[in-house]
Parts: C-alpha cells; sequence; structure tokens
C-alpha cells in the first residue's frame, strides 16, 4: 500500500554496439549515476549503469592477418569454444591471478553466502573476454586512427 519515497536503479546496458569504446567509457566516468526524476512523490535515481555491452564487429574477420588485433581476436575466438586451446588461456589466466585472489583483503567475501569463485573457469573466461574486447576496441580505434592519419 505505501509508495517508495525513493527508488534506486541499475540499468544494464547490453546487446552489440559499433559504440562500445565511448559508452563504455561514459559507464567507467559514472556519467549517468546520479541522474534523478521524480516519478509522483517518488524520487528515481540511477545508482549505477551496469555493462553488459559488446563489441560489434566480425571477430573472424578481424582475426585475419598477423598484426596485433588480429592475433588478439584469434584469441578471442578461442574463449568462444571449450577445448584445450581454450582451457590453456583459462588456465594461464588462473596462474597469474592466483596470488591476487588469495589476497587477505579478499578473505571477507568468502563470508558472503554462496560465494563465487573468482578463479573458476566461467569467471576467468568473463574476465578475459571483457578485458580482451576492451583492449582489442583500443587497438583497433589506434589502427583507424593511424589510417586516418595519412588520408
Amino acid at each position: 500500500g505505501s509508495e517508495p519515497r525513493a527508488l534506486g536503479l541499475r540499468p544494464r546496458l547490453v546487446g552489440q554496439t559499433k559504440h562500445y569504446d565511448g559508452l563504455r567509457k561514459l559507464v567507467d566516468a559514472g556519467h549517468w549515476k546520479g541522474l534523478t526524476r521524480h516519478a509522483g512523490q517518488t524520487l528515481v535515481f540511477i545508482d549505477k549503469v551496469l555493462d553488459g555491452l559488446e563489441l560489434a564487429l566480425d571477430l573472424a574477420e578481424v582475426a585475419h592477418g598477423n598484426d596485433p588485433p588480429a592475433l588478439l581476436a584469434r584469441k578471442l575466438l578461442l574463449l568462444e569454444h571449450p577445448g584445450d586451446d581454450r582451457s590453456a588461456l583459462v588456465e594461464a589466466a588462473r596462474q597469474e591471478l592466483k596470488s591476487l585472489a588469495g589476497q587477505a583483503q579478499w578473505s571477507h567475501l568468502d563470508e558472503e553466502r554462496d560465494p563465487n569463485d573468482p578463479l573458476s573457469d566461467e569467471a576467468l573466461t568473463d574476465i578475459l573476454k571483457k578485458s580482451g574486447t576492451t583492449a582489442l576496441a583500443e587497438l583497433l580505434s589506434q589502427r583507424d586512427a593511424d589510417s586516418g592519419a595519412g588520408s
């Protein structure tokens, strides 16, 4: 029966976009954080915008060649399909992050109900895809800037 006085929202941006880099920068900068509106007597505000964006491009096409974007695109393609190559990438990431994940500052997260394992195959695959896609977007924007400089 009672109308809430405040309502915090956490919208998630999802899907493929050619504006991946620009939108990611806005999300990271907290561009929409604190945006408020009133709906009747209720204050509605954006608490946080969650990032579920994907880079809109054909990884197989980018993977042709020997330049850094092509090499990274091939690794991202490996992450999409289970197998020995994907397992090797995930295991290498696990070994790199094991000491960081084991630091005392994270121990209170283990007290959470049903805590997620940050070193699980699924968690590491997600991290590798997200960070790899961000790096690929940056490499491609640098390449586009370099090719446009000569024209």
